[in-house]
């Protein structure tokens, strides 16, 4: 069973912070996340946010796990209302 640090060791600081805004969109945007990842051929995130939408106990580990690392501050990180630009830099 993977641990929830699993799914984001390899990315940078970066990619963590738009990781960590795609796991906080609503269900809805994370499919369409999901499916646009899918579409480009990119098959290693299709596989991660796949395997973190189908676990939502590791999904919230994750996002927990992601905010202890960044230090990332709720009230201070507004959202993304764009999320496709957080795919594109993903």
């Amino acid at each position: 069973m993977r641990k929830s640090s699993d799914y984001f060791v390899h990315l940078s600081a970066g990619a963590r912070q738009d990781l960590l805004r795609v796991l906080t969109f609503p269900s809805l945007v994370r499919a369409d996340v999901i499916r646009q990842f899918h579409e480009r051929g990119e098959d290693g995130m299709v596989d991660v946010l796949s395997d973190l939408e189908a676990d939502e106990l590791i999904r919230l580990q994750t996002i927990e796990a992601l905010r202890r690392e960044l230090d990332w501050d709720w009230i201070s990180c507004p959202p993304v209302s764009d999320y496709k630009a957080v795919i594109r830099h993903c």
